[in-house]
């Protein structure tokens, strides 16, 4: 037997994502960086969002303090530090808090990672 819920939704909680702003050069000092934020729980830091990276992009060495879960729509882009692991369509990242790394997208790509 299943659990009495706590709260009844009468509706799914979802997003039409072709139906939302995407916000260009949402980065600021980086251009080429698009995001689309999707869910946004500042008390708990949670960040959910599609982002597009443009060819060319590099991103400032970096960390998160959280745990990133990273899935690749289209393109690729890789991290400096891990040229040969390139993340493609339909590749899955789990990053643990604590990792530093820098991400690119290749200049010479062929289309957005996204």
């Amino acid at each position: 037997m299943l659990p009495k819920p706590a709260m009844d939704h009468k509706a799914l909680l979802t997003l039409n994502t072709h139906e939302m702003p995407m916000y260009k050069d949402a980065l600021p000092g980086v251009p080429g960086v698009d995001a689309q934020p999707l869910f946004l729980d500042p008390h708990q830091g949670i960040w959910v969002l599609r982002a597009v990276f443009h060819p060319g992009v590099v991103l400032p060495k970096h960390y998160h303090t959280g745990t990133v879960h990273l899935f690749t729509l289209s393109g690729s882009w890789n991290y400096v530090e891990y040229p040969d692991q390139p993340q493609t369509a339909g590749s899955y990242l789990y990053e643990p808090g604590g990792s530093i790394h820098q991400f690119t997208v290749p200049a010479d790509a062929s289309e957005p990672a996204v």
